[in-house]
């Protein structure tokens, strides 16, 4: 991914180039946390932003309804979590992976213990499991170990501070 996205810059210039992927790993195949951790170096080597969830983009999603600690969670159970918390009337969040108007709207919402948006929540609970793995290693030097963790949150933040410049 990291070598496509190096053929898209070097045809036009752009102000900001994000990479967008998830970690994945499958028990049989170790060279897949390794290829992880050097896409997220390659990457930043080359200015490029990373926007990564280790295990899958769906732990964030969760990260709008539940308030997990950082500690591992089978990306079995993730299916599950999601539609709990969604709750879609004609919808389930499965295989598709697709994103309705009816799920984003609700992962917009405002979250009935905390009046905060779910939005928000899920931005704070992002960086403090981060902060946590900062405690153990300050600079992150093994990114595929960091389970369950996003950094999709920086990609939020830079895109709401966006919105609100225009």
């Amino acid at each position: 991914m990291i070598e496509q996205t190096e053929k898209i810059v070097k045809k036009e210039d752009y102000d900001q180039v994000w990479c967008v992927f998830d970690h994945d790993p499958k028990p049989d195949i170790p060279i897949q946390s390794q290829n992880f951790n050097n896409a997220i170096q390659k990457a930043k080597s080359l200015g490029y932003k990373v926007a990564y969830s280790n295990q899958a983009f769906e732990y964030w999603l969760i990260l709008h309804f539940k308030d997990e600690q950082g500690t591992p969670m089978s990306r079995a159970h993730y299916y599950d979590e999601i539609n709990k918390y969604i709750n879609l009337s004609d919808d389930k969040y499965e295989n598709n992976k697709k994103i309705s108007k009816e799920m984003f709207i609700r992962l917009q919402e405002i979250d009935e213990n905390t009046q905060k948006t779910r939005q928000n929540l899920a931005i704070q609970r992002a960086k403090r499991i981060m902060k946590y793995w900062e405690e153990i290693d300050i600079e992150h030097s093994n990114p595929a170990k960091e389970e369950s963790s996003t950094t999709v949150y920086q990609l939020v933040e830079e895109l709401l501070s966006y919105a609100r410049t225009k």
